[in-house]
């Protein structure tokens, strides 16, 4: 009877957990198999988690990059309008203040922060990649390493651009100011210290 009741029980148990075995010693083998099973599926979904992650990363690293180029194009145009003799020193005055304005969205986009870390920083995103100093000079404080993640068992893929992937930044500005207004009696040789 006490056999009996013992199945019973198994069974309503197995009926209302929907599960064949109620615990791993009942079948070893099966519960091995299991075992590994769960854990291959929640790798999988981790590596849809990782790759759903690297699109919304570097999505908001095109929106931000589209940003800068639909910047420095409007810089463009300005810089167009102030060439020539008809522009009058106000109208310089305006057109580098729209610069300076032009110059600010630039680093804000440069400075985009997206799900809590600094798109464009390297492997520091936890701080601004990039900062205004005085003389309206701009200081870039990330780093050029990539951030990775697995997207299968043996792959990694980047989902970061770094301040000097996307700007150029750690390169060495060469040559020197141009900081002359050009007339009719301008000589080459005034230009670029004599180098013409």
């Amino acid at each position: 009877i006490r056999s009996g009741q013992i199945e019973l029980q198994r069974t309503q148990d197995q009926l209302t957990t929907g599960q064949q075995y109620l615990v791993p010693s009942e079948n070893p083998a099966a519960a091995l198999n299991t075992i590994v099973l769960q854990t291959r599926l929640e790798r999988q979904q981790q590596f849809k988690a990782n790759v759903q992650t690297d699109r919304s990363l570097l999505g908001a690293t095109e929106n931000a990059l589209s940003s800068v180029s639909d910047v420095v194009n409007t810089a463009k145009s300005v810089i167009l309008r102030g060439i020539g003799n008809t522009v009058s020193d106000s109208e310089r005055s305006g057109l580098a203040t729209e610069v300076s304005g032009l110059i600010d969205q630039v680093l804000n986009s440069a400075n985009t922060k997206f799900r809590g870390r600094f798109l464009f920083a390297g492997t520091g995103t936890n701080s601004a990649p990039f900062e205004l100093t005085g003389g309206g000079n701009v200081r870039y404080t990330g780093n050029s390493q990539q951030i990775s993640s697995y997207v299968n068992d043996s792959q990694q893929v980047v989902n970061n651009l770094d301040g000097h992937s996307a700007f150029n930044v750690l390169t060495t500005v060469e040559g020197n100011d141009l900081n002359v207004a050009l007339t009719t009696d301008t000589r080459l040789s005034q230009l670029h210290g004599g180098a013409g």
